[in-house]
């Protein structure tokens, strides 16, 4: 069975550069900045024994401390602790360590900062100058791309995007038609309830019919007189001016009701004195 990711993961070092005899670093502060050392002894935790030596990089053998040292990821193999200059600058040499440290990103960006650091007034201008116009052909190159990008992604889609303008235009159909169907329904809901399209109505039906005369819809007694229809649920709606008589006919229908109850009250009273033997009281 293979190992999974998460075990793989956990077998990681945690540290892939260690302080060790043959480990080559550099300055990164003081008159030894950005020079080239390589560790030859180790004195304690904190402090360290380094050699150039001089004749190659420029730095003499002496005692460092670890915060002023950025290790590199390369190692001197072989090199015994406490070894001469002689012997450091032998294997250098051999395992050409001085090509591989001028190669490596951490000497460019130091010598990119030396660079600019001597430089004067004129140069200064002049490398802002050529900086701007760097960005201009930068920002056109990507400006043509980003373009280029846009069109093949806009082909791309564009079967997606004529289909989505189909369903938008469905869907404004239905909702236009779902519209007029409504407006349809109102329509026959009110239709001839409108007081001046009636008028109008009744205006042009007179013009065209001048002799006609307006009739009453009649019925005949039974002595054969002629009487008006009597309208649908006339109990119902009475006038306004018999409802004060209605008020009037309750209340005095309410007062007979209770001069009724009233004696009858007293004719029971009368009947039980009677049995007892009693006179009733005036």
């Amino acid at each position: 069975m293979p190992p999974s990711k998460g075990t793989l993961k956990r077998n990681r070092p945690v540290f892939r550069i260690y302080v060790e005899v043959g480990r080559v670093g550099f300055f990164n502060c003081g008159s030894d900045y950005g020079k080239l050392c390589t560790v030859v002894d180790i004195i304690d935790q904190n402090r360290v024994l380094v050699d150039g030596p001089f004749h190659t990089t420029g730095v003499s053998r002496q005692e460092a401390n670890l915060k002023h040292l950025n290790f590199t990821g390369m190692v001197v193999e072989g090199l015994k602790r406490g070894s001469t200059a002689a012997e450091l600058k032998e294997a250098l040499t051999k395992q050409k360590i001085q090509e591989k440290w001028q190669q490596s990103q951490a000497h460019q960006r130091i010598a990119q900062r030396d660079k600019r650091r001597h430089l004067n007034d004129f140069l200064r201008f002049k490398a802002t100058a050529l900086k701007k116009q760097r960005n201009r052909i930068v920002q056109t190159e990507l400006g043509a791309l980003k373009t280029e990008y846009n069109n093949k992604k806009q082909k791309r889609l564009a079967p997606h995007y004529r289909f989505l303008a189909k369903v938008a235009k469905k869907r404004l159909l239905l909702k236009r038609k779902s519209y007029q169907r409504l407006a349809r329904k109102i329509l026959k809901k009110h239709k001839g309830k409108d007081p001046k399209r009636t008028e109008a109505r009744v205006a042009e039906w007179k013009k065209t019919h001048p002799d006609a005369k307006p009739t009453t819809a009649t019925t005949k007694d039974a002595a054969g007189k002629p009487q008006e229809k009597r309208k649908r649920n006339a109990n119902r709606a009475r006038p306004a001016k018999d409802r004060k008589g209605i008020l009037q006919r309750k209340q005095a229908g309410e007062k007979k009701h209770l001069e009724k109850k009233l004696q009858q009250k007293k004719q029971k009273q009368q009947a039980k004195q009677q049995k007892v033997g009693e006179v009733p009281k005036k």
